[in-house]
């Protein structure tokens, strides 16, 4: 794995998002979209890829899924899938995009919230850069693993939900 410094990579993502952004509003005009992911936390070191919740309601779900495919977007596989979580990854073999498509009632507008307090506090983004670059030489499941147990325990720490 390889990290980028914020200052490298965050600008250019910044007007990734809002293009995509106004592309989904024009498909699903009922729905939030968030930029998310460590590029849309100040100072994050990343892998340099794009993150987008799009929250919509659970009777909007499954044809808002569809809808998204048509911007040439395909269904991320060996990744968890409920009725409240669908995660897709772009064709384009020179963007690493993912939408993160959630229910409004779902739980895992907990990325929402785990952005926000990282934005907040920013001691926690220093951790958060140094348990990355502590992860640089572990296999990709290793570091998702060291990542989620992160996340939780700052959800925790600040009483909320997950």
């Amino acid at each position: 794995m390889e990290l980028i410094a914020p200052d490298v990579y965050q600008p250019r993502l910044k007007l990734l998002f809002k293009n995509y952004k106004k592309h989904i509003l024009n498909l699903l005009p009922y729905a939030t979209v968030e930029h998310i992911g460590s590029s849309a936390i100040s100072n994050a070191y990343s892998k340099g890829d794009l993150d987008i919740l799009i929250s919509v309601s659970s009777q909007n779900f499954e044809v808002s899924i569809e809808k998204l495919k048509t911007l040439n977007f395909i269904e991320q596989q060996n990744t968890l899938r409920t009725h409240q979580l669908y995660m897709l990854v772009s064709e384009k073999k020179n963007e690493d995009v993912a939408f993160q498509v959630v229910t409004d009632d779902s739980p895992y507008l907990c990325f929402l919230t785990f952005r926000n307090i990282l934005n907040t506090h920013q001691h926690l983004v220093r951790d958060y850069n140094q348990l990355k670059i502590a992860c640089i030489h572990l296999p990709e499941d290793k570091y998702r693993e060291i990542k989620s147990r992160f996340i939780e325990d700052v959800l925790h720490q600040y009483d909320v939900d997950d």
